[in-house]
């Protein structure tokens, strides 16, 4: 969808997923999280519109859920640091972010 396309290409271009509230993370831990919210922005696209077929506004929606929760602690810690970098030492990452891209 195309909202959802541009608010990731947006986040990339202006480095935001790399400042907000992880400046001690290395870039690539910040890069894995930002792919790892796309799968939950999917994610709660599917949910919101089960049985029928999703609507931008479902999937604006999901954005502002994800957006708002970007500077929450709970989502810069070291606890979900370790939840990112535990997806990708087992190689889940990647298949989970698939996965919800189809």
């Amino acid at each position: 969808m195309r909202p959802i396309a541009e608010y990731f290409e947006a986040a990339v271009l202006s480095r935001q997923f790399m400042m907000l509230g992880r400046s001690r993370w290395p870039i690539t831990d910040s890069f894995r999280a930002l792919a790892l919210s796309h799968a939950i922005v999917l994610w709660l696209v599917r949910l919101t519109s089960t049985g029928r077929e999703p609507t931008v506004d479902d999937a604006v929606d999901a954005i502002v859920a994800v957006d708002r929760a970007q500077g929450f602690a709970t989502l810069c810690g070291r606890r979900h640091r370790q939840r990112v970098s535990g997806l990708e030492h087992l190689d889940q990452l990647e298949v989970l972010v698939s996965w919800y891209d189809r």
